[in-house]
């Protein structure tokens, strides 16, 4: 394992980081709900990506720690 990989699973066991993906299931709700508000195609495409990049944040503990 590296270094950089041992800091991250600290980081990912830590209990702090329940609390954040609290807030980034927030954050992905509140992007869904704006994307139905879209007026234009380019403003789709960045909700779309923001709640993408949510979604892959939410799954990291997942797939980082076998979760």
């Amino acid at each position: 394992m590296t270094d950089t990989q041992s800091k991250l699973n600290a980081l990912l066991k830590n209990p702090l980081w329940d609390i954040f993906e609290d807030y980034l299931r927030e954050l992905e709700i509140k992007e869904l709900k704006s994307m139905l508000r879209a007026s234009t195609n380019e403003d789709l495409y960045r909700k779309q990506g923001r709640a993408m990049l949510m979604e892959e944040l939410l799954f990291l503990k997942r797939r980082t720690l076998g979760e």
